[in-house]
């Protein structure tokens, strides 16, 4: 299988539910959470959103341009460590 390539500037994490769920649940779920943690943060380039994956089946994606804003790649760390203390999944 062949690693897709993203550019340097670009972010993607990969949620892996660690058991049987309705993925479009725990999508709205986990959107809800996050949303919550952080209220009217101005994102630098693209916002965090996260989508029912294409590629991967049963994964919910995020794939985001952060440009230069390193605060931005921790900030998505940061949510991504809540979400696995929240939610039954693993991040990527």
């Amino acid at each position: 299988m062949e690693v897709p390539t993203i550019s340097d500037d670009t972010l993607q994490c990969i949620i892996y539910p660690t058991k049987d769920v309705d993925l479009a649940v725990l999508l709205t779920q986990v959107m809800s959470f996050t949303t919550s943690l952080i209220p009217n943060h101005i994102w630098h380039r693209d916002s965090f959103q996260l989508i029912l994956s294409k590629e991967q089946e049963n994964t919910i994606e995020c794939t985001m341009r952060v440009g230069d804003s390193v605060d931005d790649e921790w900030l998505v760390v940061f949510l991504m460590w809540h979400v696995t203390k929240r939610f039954e999944v693993a991040v990527r």
